[in-house]
């Protein structure tokens, strides 16, 4: 003797009576069917409603082919073979007892085909619209998703040069206290030698035109004019010291604008020897009783050698602060340069964020939309 059982896989309680009776997967053959085919529903209408539907004035195989296509429809649902079987005997009850009624109730049955007809349809069309509205639904999904990827993205670039430009303020700060120290130490060096510089530039500023041309009267200057000028044109560069190239070198135009706007940056070390040689070996050229003695003219030119021979030495001793300024000051630049850069992107970024949450807003809302009328088509 075989005994068969039919079990529901999708039984609530399909999963408990497995686990209580193991025995149903370790001693018997178990034959896995999640749904029936349209032969074996043929086979199972024909064994359950053959006799009944032979009373029937209408066709056999469209009351057959009616119902299988409305257990097919709701398949999706989570129709199974055993709601098919508890539907075809509903329908045997409500057919035996239409066939057991009076002669004029089969008027309304028929009319209960014609609305199973209509049934089969709606369900058929709204099958249909499930399914399109299924594919609509993924695709605003994916499109709210691709919203959400790039406002993450978005959020991540703004986090990052958020980062970036607090950063950087933080080291410009820093900066500009180190620059300004190393400024202060640069003005407590020249505090002293400027004046003297700006002093020599104002005497020679008030030489006029009169006074070159008393210097270059001489045939033969005097020892300290010679000297003096020899030491400017050194200074400046001009390394021809004869008297005839000192009366040319007096003889350009603007001269004095020249001298006084001379950068005593341009001194080097070897210039600046050479003229301290000069002084060392002439110093009576130098001072300003025995110049003056020699040529009043000249004199402003003496105090303005003196004065940036002094600057010069000053400034090679600030050098190393000033390189280090200006390196500062170039860091400086660039790094304010960038926080205005990283502004202008958050800025950017913030007006990107805003359009793609508002991108989101809406795809959200669709996809929510589009889920509720799923739902009620699928009830």
């Amino acid at each position: 003797m075989r005994i068969v059982m039919s079990l529901d896989c999708k039984h609530p309680d399909f999963i408990s009576n497995c686990s209580s009776n193991p025995a149903l997967t370790t001693k018997c053959n178990v034959i896995w069917s999640d749904s029936w085919s349209k032969g074996s529903m043929s086979k199972v209408l024909e064994v359950q409603l053959g006799e009944s539907l032979k009373s029937l004035e209408v066709s056999q195989d469209e009351i057959s082919s009616l119902l299988m296509q409305i257990h097919i429809n709701c398949i999706d649902t989570g129709a199974t073979p055993l709601h098919f079987f508890h539907f075809l005997e509903n329908y045997k009850l409500v057919l035996s007892s239409k066939i057991n009624s009076q002669a004029d109730e089969s008027k309304h049955l028929i009319a209960g085909l014609d609305k199973l007809r209509e049934a089969a349809q709606l369900v058929d069309k709204l099958s249909q619209k499930a399914q399109s509205q299924k594919v609509l639904l993924k695709e605003k999904q994916a499109e709210a998703d691709a919203a959400l990827a790039k406002i993450n993205v978005a959020l991540e670039k703004k986090a990052e040069r958020k980062q970036e430009a607090e950063k950087l303020k933080k080291q410009c700060i820093e900066d500009e206290e180190i620059i300004k120290e190393r400024k202060a130490l640069i003005e407590d060096e020249l505090v002293d030698i400027m004046p003297e510089v700006e002093a020599a530039k104002e005497l020679v500023g008030d030489l006029k035109q009169d006074n070159l041309v008393e210097i270059k009267s001489f045939k033969v200057p005097p020892d300290p004019v010679h000297d003096v000028l020899g030491a400017v044109l050194f200074l400046m560069g001009v390394k021809d010291t004869t008297w005839g190239n000192m009366k040319k070198f007096l003889s350009q135009r603007g001269v004095i604008q020249n001298i006084m706007n001379f950068d005593a940056h341009y001194i080097t070390k070897e210039i600046r020897d050479s003229v301290n040689k000069m002084i060392d070996k002439k110093k009576n050229s130098f001072e300003d009783k025995v110049i003056r003695a020699a040529s009043v003219a000249t004199a402003p030119l003496a105090a303005w050698v003196k004065a940036n021979v002094k600057y010069s030495e000053v400034l090679l001793k600030i050098e190393p602060l000033e390189v280090e300024m200006n390196s500062l000051m170039s860091d400086l630049k660039r790094s304010q340069q960038r926080v205005g850069e990283c502004t202008k992107q958050l800025e950017e970024l913030e007006n990107s964020t805003k359009v793609l949450n508002n991108e989101l807003r809406e795809k959200t809302n669709e996809a929510a939309e589009l889920k509720i009328g799923l739902e009620k088509a699928e009830k």
